[in-house]
């Protein structure tokens, strides 16, 4: 739980995607590069933060942490209501 500051930070130092590369851009970008978008989805939904963040703020003994990561990570294809990661799954043409 960090401050957007500090995300930016890690996310440029680690060479993730930088702001401003749009889902199509980084599609196509992927297509030039002869590789094939089989799958896009979007992940890290408002369910799964909640749950995080619910999970680091209460006393819920690991166990109990488990199977609710699971439950969430079960329902996480399904639900889009505040996503905000993308994942892209591609082949070599």
């Amino acid at each position: 739980f960090l401050s957007k500051q500090k995300i930016e930070n890690i996310n440029k130092s680690w060479g993730h995607v930088r702001k401003g590369y749009s889902l199509e851009n980084i599609e196509e970008l992927f297509r030039t590069n002869n590789l094939m978008v089989i799958k896009t989805s979007k992940y890290f939904n408002f369910l799964s933060r909640f749950a995080y963040w619910f999970s680091f703020l209460s006393g819920i003994p690991l166990k109990g942490k488990g199977l609710l990561y699971r439950m969430v990570v079960r329902l996480e294809p399904y639900i889009k209501y505040g996503a905000q990661e993308h994942i892209i799954i591609c082949r070599r043409k």
